[in-house]
């Protein structure tokens, strides 16, 4: 049986700095499907359009161009998580950032805020992008170029991704917690911060 219409499929990408594990996770909503397939290979087909680099429209070639040359991207993970959890599939890689230049810490980020129709703080989602390359940061924030990179991923995450194997289309949402009246909201739109973040991380190892 493939993916079902309003199934949640979580796609992180999964990568490291220095040692320290970097995610970013991202949910989206299946709103149309011609696959036959089964759940896991739709799973499959979808990390692998989420991982994909140097091709027409990569998405993950918009993700690594906001991070520093230091960075590698390990896997790209697609799991089912509403109304219940599948099986993930990973997809492996060896992307690495193409940022302007390396950087000197793991921890330091962008930031783009993902919002949708919902009041309040459950209409929003802010996605911490690093690590940060060195270059890109000028007396306390982030230069141009840094903040076009950003722009682009806000766009690109902020719309519409129809997966070609499957004819999967996917609408990126924010989950809201389980118990809650609907299971998401849809993104409608995105704003960048010049603001540089630290961000915060478990033990390494601990937690994964």
């Amino acid at each position: 049986m493939p993916l079902v219409v309003d199934e949640i499929v979580q796609i992180s990408y999964r990568g490291r700095c220095f040692g320290q594990r970097i995610l970013l996770v991202t949910n989206w909503r299946v709103d149309t499907t011609a696959s036959t397939a089964s759940v896991l290979d739709d799973l499959t087909n979808i990390a692998t359009d989420f991982e994909a680099t140097s091709v027409p429209g990569s998405i993950c070639d918009v993700y690594m161009a906001c991070l520093a040359t230091d960075y590698t991207l390990e896997a790209v993970r697609a799991q089912v998580v509403r109304p219940s959890r599948s099986l993930y599939v990973d997809r492996t890689s060896a992307a690495v950032g193409t940022g302007q230049s390396a950087c000197e810490t793991a921890n330091l980020a962008g930031t783009v805020t993902r919002v949708s129709l919902a009041a309040g703080r459950k209409g929003i989602a802010t996605n911490h992008l690093g690590p940060l390359p060195s270059d890109a940061m000028v007396d306390g924030g982030l230069d141009s170029l840094q903040l076009g990179a950003l722009g682009q991923w806000g766009v690109d995450f902020a719309s519409p991704r129809t997966v070609t194997a499957g004819t999967i289309a996917l609408l990126p949402v924010i989950l809201h917690p389980v118990g809650s009246p609907i299971a998401s909201s849809d993104i409608l739109t995105f704003r960048t911060s010049n603001t540089v973040r630290v961000m915060r991380r478990r033990t390494l190892h601990v937690g994964e």
